[in-house]
């Protein structure tokens, strides 16, 4: 099965490599029908990652790529905000609604997946070495954020396991742990459904290869697969050459958890396709 789109990417309006007409010549080149653009929103309290600098910049470049390239690639202007950050839902085509912060006791906010390091130090500042109660807040805030701002697609829901491949804060295969993210998936699962909206099947990690796996791991996209959470796969791309990385493994991994079927960017909508 061939990917037409890829609706989670990045551009130098951010933290991507390549402009949005490098990647929308990328989608061309590679048979795309669709591409969705989604930078990230602003952070203003975050100044080593602010986000995007200039919104309307960003929406007006986007805009003139969808009316230039009308007929051939069907283009959409979404972003991912973040759950402290939000903005106008009215200015953008879809968002994608991402935790990538969680509050320390001292009221700042520290990102799950800058740096391995910086999630140690927080692990061991803030919770004390308790990793599973770290991975319990940040999965409080991706409840808040489906049920408080019901964004279009649910990003990467267990980035908190990004540098865990090695199981180094917490067991991702213990009972406590699991326990705890189908808590999280079913709470997200019940808001998503409830405005229908979809929840995203991201290869980004493994692109870096932190994991073989993408987000969500195999046991949550059982849970997915048995709610019928309408689902999408994303590549995350921060560089043109990735926009469909990841892919095929990823699909795969949805029918082996039971999914018959997924959603696309395809015609400039999201539509439902068998797998």
């Amino acid at each position: 099965m061939k990917m037409i789109s890829n609706v989670h990417t990045h551009t130098v309006f951010c933290d991507g490599l390549n402009t949005p007409r490098e990647m929308a010549e990328q989608a061309l080149a590679i048979g795309f029908s669709d591409l969705g653009f989604s930078s990230h929103a602003p952070t203003p309290f975050d100044t080593a990652f602010p986000g995007l600098l200039d919104e309307q910049a960003y929406r007006d470049e986007i805009a003139a790529l969808k009316e230039e390239y009308s007929g051939r690639l069907g283009i959409l202007c979404g972003v991912e905000q973040e759950y402290y950050c939000p903005v106008n839902r009215e200015d953008y085509d879809y968002i994608i609604g991402s935790v990538h912060y969680i509050p320390a006791e001292d009221g700042s906010l520290f990102a799950t997946d800058d740096k391995k390091a910086i999630v140690d130090i927080a692990a061991r500042t803030h919770y004390h070495g308790d990793c599973l109660a770290m991975a319990r807040d940040y999965y409080d805030l991706m409840v808040k954020n489906a049920q408080v701002y019901k964004p279009d697609i649910i990003g990467h829901f267990d980035l908190i396991t990004k540098f865990n491949g090695g199981g180094d804060f917490f067991d991702e295969s213990g009972k406590p742990y699991h326990d705890m993210a189908l808590e999280a998936l079913d709470a997200v699962i019940d808001a998503v459904n409830s405005y229908g909206g979809m929840i995203e099947v991201n290869t980004s990690v493994m692109v870096r290869e932190l994991k073989d796996i993408p987000y969500p791991a195999p046991f949550l996209m059982r849970r997915m697969a048995e709610r019928g959470v309408r689902t999408i796969i994303t590549t995350d791309c921060h560089r043109a050459s990735l926009l469909n990385a990841g892919f095929e493994t990823a699909l795969e991994m949805m029918r082996d958890a039971g999914f018959k079927s997924m959603a696309v960017l395809k015609d400039s909508r999201f539509a439902d396709i068998t797998i």
